[in-house]
């Protein structure tokens, strides 16, 4: 196996720790388990790919993908966070936690009293998604020169970055109850809400799902899911509300996610990916917002607005959901109403799935566009 990437010195060490959680699934039936390889590794885990025998719902036997998540340098503490999180956080644009039948994992950790393996700490068995994250597509985009995401596109990925907020916010809520409960006024929204406000909801952690031909929502633009949620929640007591705390700051994270997609930059290079500018409201309002790159830079005597592509709709929203000021910030229910209303315009409709010429092309950019069957 060829050293990690972005480790230095440490790839070997990586190495050698990825092919003792190898050795648990080599030990284990070969005929239920595929070993795939390493899918990604940052400074506190790595993250394994396998394919498991699985009887489908028609009662055929499918290989299916997962994915292990094990620490590497920590002792675990966010990710047993995060597993604790998992099990309760299940709405549809969050990462899956797996049960896998047979768990060699489970089954052999005792093994390491006989010396076979170091690993004894925890694991994380997710659903595997084919596309990586948000900021592979954004590379992708970038190595193609792609000029911009259309609008269309934009704001279907708003909607689904605002569906994370909510099952984030909202996370014992059944998914059947999710299309009633949205139209409601969100103190009627169903289960209580968490308060739990994303470590770091980035590009880094948004995964990118296919496309769904039977699906309203995801017809022509990838289901999002958040992962990485293990980190203790903000301190509440440093705000004045402590109902609209996770709400309001997740709704700002997944603002400044549509401005790295906007531009087409993966903005936390960039100043940390704030700059203030002020927008005005169509009701006469002017707030400052840390969306400021979407918007004229007066340092530099700019009064053009940049993008002028973009929809002004879709601009005014986002340096909304961004503002400096929390209390200035939309709640869930209005923000995800008016991205929903305008993907249900008459600008937005269409006839035919794949009719568009630059929805075939931005769904070029998947590795894998559309679900496809196990085999």
């Amino acid at each position: 196996m060829p050293p990690f990437p972005g480790h230095g010195g440490a790839g070997e060490q990586l190495d050698n720790y990825v092919n003792q959680i190898k050795w648990h699934f080599d030990k284990a039936d070969e005929e239920k388990f595929k070993w795939i390889g390493p899918v990604a590794s940052g400074f506190e885990s790595v993250l394994i790919r396998f394919k498991a025998l699985v009887i489908s719902p028609n009662e055929h036997q499918v290989w299916k993908d997962f994915v292990v998540k094990v620490p590497f340098w920590s002792k675990g503490e966010k990710l047993r966070d995060e597993i604790e999180k998992l099990e309760s956080y299940q709405g549809a644009h969050i990462v899956e936690k797996v049960d896998l039948p047979d768990n060699p994992l489970e089954l052999n950790l005792l093994s390491e009293i006989y010396g076979r393996t170091n690993f004894g700490g925890p694991y994380l068995i997710m659903e595997y998604m084919p596309n990586g994250t948000l900021a592979n597509f954004l590379g992708r985009a970038q190595g193609v020169a792609l000029q911009r995401i259309s609008n269309r596109w934009l704001w279907r990925l708003f909607r689904c970055l605002i569906d994370i907020c909510i099952d984030i916010e909202y996370p014992t809520r059944a998914d059947q109850d999710r299309a009633q409960a949205r139209g409601r006024p969100e103190s009627q929204w169903f289960g209580p809400r968490s308060n739990f406000a994303h470590p770091d909801l980035t590009i880094h952690h948004v995964l990118v799902g296919t496309c769904d031909r039977n699906s309203v929502d995801h017809q022509i633009s990838p289901i999002l899911k958040a992962t990485s949620l293990g980190c203790r929640p903000l301190m509440s007591f440093l705000f004045e509300d402590e109902s609209i705390i996770g709400a309001k700051e997740n709704l700002k994270s997944v603002a400044m996610i549509m401005q790295c997609l906007i531009t087409l930059k993966d903005m936390d290079e960039e100043d940390g990916g704030f700059r203030a500018g002020f927008i005005k409201l169509a009701d006469g309002r002017v707030l400052k917002t840390d969306a400021g790159f979407l918007l004229p830079d007066h340092s530099i005597q700019e009064h053009k607005m940049p993008f002028d592509w973009l929809d002004p709709r879709l601009r005014v929203l986002v340096c909304h959901c961004a503002a400096v000021n929390q209390d200035e910030r939309p709640d869930l229910r209005s923000a995800w109403n008016c991205v929903n209303a305008t993907i249900n315009s008459e600008q937005f409709q269409w006839s035919e799935l794949g009719e568009n010429p630059e929805d075939r092309f931005l769904q070029g950019l998947l590795d894998h566009p559309f679900q496809i069957d196990e085999t």
